[in-house]
C-alpha cells in the first residue's frame, strides 16, 4: 500500500496582517528580513502561510512596527496583542503570553512623532522592460484594473490618491513574492507576466485577499 502524505492547512490572517504592515512600512521582503534579522525567505514564507515566526522575532517585528508607527495611532498595543495571538493560535507551537510590561517600555521609548514617510517607488513610472530579464517561452500574463476608478477620481480625487499607492505597493509585492514581473503599468491597471500559470493565478488570489483586508 502506498502510504499518504498529510499537509498541513494554511491558514492566511497573519500573512494578510503582515503584508498589511510591510506595505505601510514601504519595505520590500528583504528590507524587513534584514531589519529584523532574518533571511528573506522566512518572510515569503511568513507570507505565504507557510511557516511562522519565533516569538523573539516576532517581537523584533514589533518593534520594528511600533518604532516606524506602522499601527494605528491610539491603537498600537491592541494590534500587537492581535499579532501575537494569531501567530500562537496558527502556528507549531502557542507562544508564551504577550509581554505587556515588554510593550509599555516599547511605546514609553519610543518617538512620539512619526519618522518622515518614506517616498515608494513611483508607480506610474517602472523600470524599462530593456532593464529586466523577462521570461521567455510560454508564459501568463496577469492584467488587473480598478473597476469605477473614473468616478471615483472625478470625486475623492486625494483619496484615490492615496490609495493608488497602496494599491501599487501590495501589486508590486504580491508580483515580486510569486515570481512574476510588473511588465507594464498604465493608471490604475497592471500587466504582469509569469514564466507559471499557476504561480500567476496564486499572485491573484493573494492580490485579492490582501486588497480586501485593507481597510
Amino acid at each position: 500500500m502506498g502510504s499518504h502524505r498529510s499537509y498541513r492547512q494554511r491558514k492566511y490572517e497573519f500573512s494578510k496582517q503582515l503584508l498589511q504592515l510591510r506595505t505601510r512600512l514601504v519595505l520590500t521582503q528583504g528590507q524587513l528580513a534584514a531589519q529584523i534579522g532574518v533571511h528573506w525567505h522566512s518572510v515569503q514564507k511568513w507570507e505565504t502561510g507557510e511557516s511562522y515566526p519565533k516569538a523573539e522575532t516576532l517581537q523584533r517585528l514589533i518593534a520594528v512596527c511600533l518604532r516606524d508607527h506602522a499601527f494605528t495611532i491610539g491603537s498600537e498595543r491592541e494590534e500587537a496583542q492581535a499579532l501575537w495571538r494569531q501567530v500562537s493560535e496558527d502556528g507549531q507551537r502557542r507562544l508564551a503570553a504577550f509581554d505587556d510590561a515588554w510593550f509599555a517600555r516599547l511605546l514609553a521609548a519610543r518617538p512620539s512623532t512619526p519618522a518622515p514617510a518614506r517616498t515608494p517607488p513611483t508607480p506610474l513610472a517602472p523600470a524599462s522592460v530593456l532593464d529586466r530579464v523577462l521570461p521567455e517561452g510560454l508564459v501568463t500574463f496577469l492584467a488587473t484594473d480598478i473597476e469605477g476608478s473614473t468616478k471615483r477620481w472625478e470625486h475623492f480625487p486625494q483619496a484615490m490618491q492615496q490609495a493608488l499607492v497602496r494599491h501599487h505597493a501590495i501589486l508590486h509585492q504580491l508580483t515580486e513574492l510569486y515570481h512574476g514581473h510588473v511588465f507594464h503599468t498604465a493608471g490604475d491597471s497592471f500587466i504582469c507576466v509569469f514564466a507559471d500559470a499557476v504561480a500567476a493565478l496564486q499572485s491573484a488570489l493573494a492580490m485579492a485577499r490582501a486588497l480586501l483586508a485593507e481597510p
